[in-house]
């Protein structure tokens, strides 16, 4: 298995070339994952960054709130005591003319005046892991709110989220 390198303040863990993951699970666990081949490998692999993530010793939170994400062959896990989201994102294409599905008129301005390399898949990830943890607060993606505080070397960070260039994906994690 290999962890992929995240920035060192970040309760949060992404692995990818899991050596038979069907070997992490009891039989128990294996009858709740998902039956389609593709979904249950994103699923297992989550699960499976959840795992080193709380036998890491030092990860020690009180009463803890977990968030997982899956992209290809990678699975994510996140932890802390306030409420958390990740997201991750293989980089691919994808149109900008469907920013307005998921971004508000403020934000696609935002996105526009960023240069990042792909910065579309920087926002949504952005808006995906901070809707995993207010989803009981908004309904959709394009109704929670995100502004835009900076640009960093290596990602954009938001008001209530950062992201991330891991180099071979784009990985998304809630601010405390």
């Amino acid at each position: 298995m290999r962890r992929v390198a995240l920035p060192e303040s970040w309760r949060a863990i992404v692995v990818a070339d899991v050596d038979d993951p069907r070997a992490w699970f009891s039989e128990e666990e294996l009858e709740a994952a998902p039956r389609l081949e593709r979904r249950q490998l994103g699923w297992m692999l989550a699960r499976i960054a959840a795992k080193e993530l709380t036998s890491r010793s030092n990860v020690i939170v009180r009463s803890p709130s977990l968030s997982l994400s899956h992209s290809g062959a990678y699975g994510a896990a996140a932890i802390d005591e306030r409420g958390v989201g990740i997201d991750i994102e293989v980089p691919r294409e994808i149109d900008e003319r469907a920013a307005h599905l998921f971004l508000t008129d403020d934000e696609e301005v935002e996105l526009h005046r960023c240069t990042m390399q792909w910065r579309l898949i920087h926002f949504w990830a952005a808006k995906e892991a901070a809707w995993k943890r207010e989803s009981d607060r908004y309904a959709t993606l394009r109704q929670l709110p995100l502004r835009l505080l900076d640009t960093t070397p290596r990602g954009l960070r938001f008001d209530k989220v950062e992201t991330f260039d891991a180099g071979e994906l784009i990985v998304a994690l809630t601010s405390t």
